[in-house]
């Protein structure tokens, strides 16, 4: 008999805004597979959160979705803080 699948939770933060620091902490690491399972561990966001925020960064002209556009502005205040430098950009 197989063993049962794990119970997949909510992340606790899905739909919250990000708090202040999440964001460059995000872009402060690579977009790693494994970056995105930490992170989307540590900060209670899904998987799919984290990817969103890498590909907003590195990919800006391309649309996410109807919330993307509050999150965008967010990132890109960020990537100034932080001076971020997209490899496309160059």
């Amino acid at each position: 008999m197989a063993a049962p699948k794990r119970l997949q939770r909510k992340p606790e933060h899905k739909g919250d805004r990000y708090r202040e620091g999440e964001l460059e902490l995000i872009l402060n690491l690579a977009p790693t597979h494994d970056n995105v399972r930490r992170l989307a561990k540590s900060l209670g966001r899904s998987i799919k959160a984290i990817e969103i925020v890498y590909r907003i960064a590195y990919q800006p002209g391309r649309p996410f979705g109807r919330d993307a556009e509050i999150q965008r502005s967010k990132i890109e205040q960020a990537k100034s803080s932080l001076r971020f430098i997209s490899a496309l950009a160059q």
